[in-house]
């Protein structure tokens, strides 16, 4: 076995072989991708062009950190691509190879274009769009990426320095959220400071626990993400390294990457890498038996770390993990909130009442009725304050005036959340004032449709409601899809009720926590079927070439390596997005795994 996980290749039998500089040169863009790319963050303030929509705050400024300069990186980078692409096809048209995988990837780049010329929303397409910045051009980029690796990457020396960038940039991932995981964030620093504002003279505040793991990749979940794709990679790599320096680096990787995945508290990042590891186990299966007194002290040392550290957090992980799976098998006692011409309508525990405000006099009071026009009694409290429900079934529930603004008001309050209501507009109807102070009317007749019951709503941490509101979009989005960023024009933001029994009644949801959904919403079901197929090629091509390859082959180790990530990624795609902070990384290990089965079936074939 040789000595390093890449064998060199004897460049004196091939007389078209390329100098390490132009190689490097050539690769330079997709090194930087791997490396550095996830790394960039910087403040940035920008109007959000927003706030016409009644789902969002009056107020359009907003600022980034952590997406919007990785996406305008990363779309300079793509234009770097295609003009080199653009170039060396001038100068030999034998570069521009092709194969068969290649055609749903662009039959995916086409539905991508469509969507963005046929979206209402262009501007958001081309721009990128608040909380996401992931725009056509990055969808695009991501196919490019593909295809530049395939018709660029030709020798196994090439693999490796992909291999090498891949795991100096986790690395650095690795030690940022490993420090931030015991409570030593960089950008409480005076250093992390002047990196995202060009000064140390700010106070910043971060919206997640002091311990609590995001690196450099936005938010913890997208860590998760991350961590999931890159330990397998570099797992595989470490079993197989026989050079001290690479066993160094690889382990260095896999310790400060599982430090920063229990850091993100991401339980999707858990549950991919262990899918991961599953179908790593029938790839390398020869080679555990054979190495078992490696082996054996390894998973048990990694059993027993994972089981002390969850038990020093009471049980949290394998809790976490579990709940993925529970729903509460039960529905909210709020079922409606709708505000009619005379009255607010609620619907709690079953019971339907009609509530109005009058005012006369300098003075306010309230009437309050069912469905079948008896009066609900309202009580007033010790001091005056507010009125409670002389009603068994509304019991907790009360009802007090407020000033909204410059707009009298007066507010429900439910299970400790105002809902709030007025009558004081030109047409004295009643509207819904929403948490960015806006009027809303709820048609009582309005039913939102929905993939599942309103019972499995809280699986996968609150999850199952995304998915149940976002799956019946797929059907207005099956070809053209609604433009790429623009998932959030889509989401039935007016489901107030829905929003609140889930938790969400305070949030923008920008994205369905799932990369199949988002990308069947944004570019088409068409474009999500071509997408699948192209991993599904890129699957059974693995599956073919290893499942009973020769593991002495080095170049073997990296294409398990690549797949097994690729692998924790599309699982992890389940429960979330593609984002500018980690997909590119995805799309440039699929398209080395592409490059590395080619050249393996090539050894093969002499």
């Amino acid at each position: 076995m040789s000595d390093s996980i890449v064998r060199p290749t004897n460049a004196s039998n091939n007389s078209n072989s390329r100098s390490k500089m132009e190689s490097t040169f050539l690769l330079l863009p997709v090194l930087f991708i791997v490396c550095i790319l996830p790394l960039i963050v910087r403040y940035h303030a920008y109007n959000s062009n927003l706030s016409s929509y009644s789902w969002f705050s009056q107020n359009d400024e907003a600022a980034d950190y952590f997406l919007y300069y990785k996406q305008w990186t990363f779309t300079a980078i793509s234009g770097i691509l295609l003009i080199i692409t653009i170039l060396r096809a001038c100068i030999s048209k034998r570069t521009l190879k092709f194969k068969p995988i290649f055609i749903p990837l662009f039959l995916y780049a086409a539905c991508t274009i469509l969507s963005t010329v046929f979206s209402e929303y262009k501007s958001f397409a081309v721009s990128g769009i608040y909380e996401q910045f992931e725009n056509v051009f990055c969808l695009l980029g991501y196919v490019l990426v593909v295809y530049y690796i395939y018709i660029t990457i030709e020798t196994k020396e090439e693999v490796q320095m992909v291999i090498n960038a891949l795991a100096i940039g986790s690395l650095l991932i690795g030690l940022i959220g490993a420090f931030q995981s015991f409570g030593y964030n960089i950008f409480n620093t005076d250093f992390g400071k002047n990196i995202l504002f060009g000064t140390s003279n700010v106070d910043i505040t971060f919206a997640f626990e002091e311990t609590q793991a995001f690196a450099t990749l936005y938010n913890p979940n997208y860590l998760g993400v991350y961590t999931c794709m890159i330990i397998p990679i570099f797992t595989v790599l470490l079993f197989f390294s026989h050079k001290w320096s690479e066993r160094i680096l690889y382990s260095l990787v896999v310790i400060t990457n599982i430090l920063s995945l229990f850091g993100s508290r991401s339980k999707t990042g858990f549950i991919s890498i262990i899918v991961a590891f599953l179908f790593l186990i029938l790839f390398i299966r020869k080679f555990l038996i054979k190495k078992w007194f490696i082996t054996v002290p390894v998973v048990a040392v990694l059993c027993a770390a994972f089981i002390f550290v969850n038990h020093a957090n009471n049980n949290a992980y394998i809790n976490s993990i579990l709940s993925v799976f529970k729903s509460n098998g039960t529905e909210a006692p709020l079922s409606n909130v709708a505000t009619m011409d005379g009255a607010a309508c609620i619907t709690y525990n079953g019971k339907t009442f009609y509530i109005n405000m009058i005012t006369e006099n300098n003075s306010i009071w309230f009437n309050c009725w069912d469905e079948t026009g008896d009066t609900i009694e309202l009580l007033v409290n010790e001091d005056s304050t507010y009125y409670t429900f002389d009603n068994e079934a509304l019991a907790g529930l009360y009802v007090y005036p407020v000033m909204y603004g410059d707009l009298l008001s007066f507010s429900v309050n439910i299970d400790g959340y105002d809902w709030c209501f007025t009558n004081q507009t030109e047409d004295n109807s009643y509207y819904y004032i929403n948490v960015y102070g806006k009027l809303c009317k709820l048609d009582p007749e309005t039913e939102f449709e929905k993939a599942f019951p309103k019972k499995y709503d809280s699986i996968a941490t609150g999850r199952g409601y995304l998915w149940s509101s976002s799956i019946p979009l797929l059907k207005e989005n099956i070809i053209l899809g609604s433009g790429p960023d623009s998932f959030v024009f889509e989401f039935p933001h007016d489901d107030y009720v829905g929003l609140y029994n889930n938790g969400f009644g305070l949030q923008l949801l920008t994205k369905p926590h799932s990369l199949y959904i988002q990308m069947g919403v944004q570019t088409g079901v068409v474009s999500l079927i071509a997408f699948l197929v192209f991993y599904l090629m890129y699957a059974v091509s693995c599956v073919k070439l290893y499942f009973k390859a020769d593991l002495n082959s080095g170049l073997v180790h990296v294409g398990i390596a690549l797949f097994m990530g690729t692998i924790s990624y599309m699982v992890s795609g389940i429960t979330n997005d593609s984002s500018i902070t980690i997909a590119p990384v995805f799309w440039v290990i699929i398209g080395t795994g592409i490059v590395v089965n080619t050249l393996l079936k090539k050894s093969t074939a002499k």
